[in-house]
């Protein structure tokens, strides 16, 4: 799908275990020469036609893609993914005051930027 996206020239996805023992989609993408990529435009792109739980959480344009010495992607040697940061958006309505305020009690916490995460995950 990546490389459907306009400018991308290869792309590899892979799964990356966060700091936090969860595991994210991240890709690395190489442009077509003479386009310019920009990551988070990449992202939506394919948002448009996947669903939230498809779409790399993190898209790091390379030069170049390395390679073992049999031609295959060394994923040992992609740099680390670099994750944006969500700013918390607090809850708008009574319902979502409602069920911040569950989730919240539900995992113990203050609940915040909850909304962000869940709304980038699809659901």
């Amino acid at each position: 799908m990546l490389s459907s996206v306009p400018g991308v020239g290869f792309a590899v996805t892979v799964g990356a275990a966060l700091a936090s023992g969860e595991s994210a989609l991240v890709s690395y993408v190489v442009p077509e020469a003479g386009a310019v990529l920009d990551p988070a435009q990449v992202r939506a792109s394919v948002g448009e036609v996947l669903p939230g739980y498809m779409v790399p959480s993190s898209v790091t344009v390379l030069d170049e893609v390395p390679l073992t010495p049999v031609g295959k992607v060394d994923r040992a040697a992609l740099p680390a993914p670099v994750f944006e940061v969500a700013e918390y958006r607090a809850p708008r309505s009574a319902v979502e005051v409602a069920v911040a305020e569950e989730v919240a009690q539900v995992l113990g916490s203050s609940g915040s930027g909850w909304m962000i995460r869940v709304r980038r995950s699809g659901w």
